[in-house]
Formats: C-alpha cells, sequence, structure tokens
C-alpha cells in the first residue's frame, strides 16, 4: 500500500502559511492532486517519498536522499510572498514548482520515470503555471 503523503511540500519557516499547520489549503490541494497521481511504488531507486522544501534552508544540499526519502530544495522560494498570493496565483505558481522539480529529477536519474507519468497524468501542461523562482512581479 502506497504510503498516504507520497509527496510533500515543507515551507522551511513554519506556521507563516497556515498556523498549527504545514501548509494552507491552497497548497494542500496541490499535494493532494500529486500523491493522488504518484505510483503506489516509484520504482525510483529505493525512494518511498519525495519531499519539496520550500526556501532557504542553510547548509542544506540542493538534493539528498535519506532513509528512503528524496529531499529537493527549492531556497529561492519565498514563503512570505507565497502567503500574500491569490489562491489562483497561488496553484499556479505551486504548479510551477512541482513540474520543475519532476523535470529536475527525470533529466537527472535515469529510472525517474514515475515523474514523467505524473506530470502527464497531473495535466497541469497546458494550464497556467509559474516556473521556480519566476513569481510574477509586474513593473
Amino acid at each position: 500500500m502506497r504510503p498516504k503523503w507520497a509527496f510533500q511540500l515543507l515551507p522551511s519557516t513554519p506556521d507563516v502559511l497556515h498556523k498549527g499547520y504545514r501548509v494552507d489549503p491552497d497548497t494542500q490541494a496541490i499535494e493532494d492532486e500529486v500523491n493522488a497521481v504518484l505510483q503506489r511504488k516509484f520504482g525510483f531507486h529505493g525512494i518511498s517519498k519525495l519531499v519539496v522544501r520550500l526556501g532557504p534552508n542553510v547548509g542544506e544540499k540542493d538534493y539528498h536522499e535519506f532513509q528512503g526519502v528524496a529531499w529537493k530544495s527549492c531556497p529561492e522560494f519565498d514563503v512570505f510572498a507565497y502567503r500574500d498570493l491569490g489562491a489562483e496565483e497561488k496553484r499556479s505558481h505551486m504548479r510551477g514548482i512541482v513540474l520543475e522539480v519532476f523535470a529536475w529529477l527525470t533529466s537527472n536519474f535515469e529510472d525517474a520515470q514515475c515523474f514523467s507519468k505524473a506530470r502527464i497524468d497531473l495535466g497541469w501542461e497546458n494550464k497556467s503555471t509559474e516556473p521556480l523562482g519566476q513569481r510574477g512581479t509586474d513593473a
């Protein structure tokens, strides 16, 4: 049986998005969508969970694996700016981050096809997304 949370978004600063919770309902919805499409077994060299670390975390590697968990960092994520976005902007921004992380994994690991399949199954390619580090700024 697949663990309930095969995929998790983890802000490096707690209690900013939703007091007492890891993330707000908009971000949780994105996480739930990803968890719904990930294969029962990743087939990704013994990894059973992917955690995307959102925001700077001093001394953390960009990517590492520990005890069956893959950790991917997104240090340029600004949790305070994200918190202030509207619901649709949050979804767009977080979809962009997820798609970029999945693309990074598939381009760096030969056995990461499960993430390519998840990208297709999510169907986000045709929806509005903002790539990682390119949060909309109107001049």
